[in-house]
């Protein structure tokens, strides 16, 4: 009995940690969103789109598998992907996940808002905003454009006051 409870609260402990690892990395990025992400920014991307410019990022958020900073004439924007190629239901599933990790990283400042505007042609499927003055998070579900049978979760975090 003893050594299950030493278990536990081992288990306990490490994803306490992680989680404020993952809050202390995400206030990072976010406390840099006025500055263009000059913190993260990484070697140049070739991007092919006139005023726009995209920069690998110096960091990987804790949970995902890509970052890269996208910056242009109205947005400055931090973009993760969290994963890819997984079922719709499996996506849910992920997409409900990080949207309790970030109501706990951000906390109450944040408005949040599910995302129920689907565009025409939009790949997102399903979604959630978290709005606090300038800056909006964004996690999305979206299917792929190479098999439609797959979707993958993203996390966008965008300062649209430049």
């Amino acid at each position: 009995m003893r050594t299950a409870f030493i278990l536990l609260l081992m288990l306990f402990s490490n994803l306490l940690f992680s989680q404020n690892s993952f809050a202390r990395q995400l206030n990072d990025i976010i406390s840099d969103t006025t500055n263009h992400f000059q913190k993260f920014k990484g070697s140049a991307q070739e991007f092919k789109i006139p005023d726009s410019a995209s920069y690998n990022s110096t960091i990987i958020l804790e949970g995902t598998i890509e970052n890269w900073i996208h910056i242009d004439r109205t947005t400055c924007m931090y973009n993760a992907d969290i994963i890819n190629s997984l079922k719709k239901n499996e996506g849910k599933k992920i997409l409900a996940e990080w949207k309790l990790k970030l109501t706990t990283a951000l906390g109450s400042e944040y408005k949040i808002q599910q995302n129920k505007t689907r565009m025409m042609n939009s790949r997102i499927v399903d979604g959630w905003y978290f709005d606090h003055g300038n800056l909006t998070i964004s996690l999305y579900l979206f299917q792929s454009i190479w098999d439609k049978s797959l979707y993958g979760v993203s996390l966008y975090i965008a300062n649209t006051h430049l």
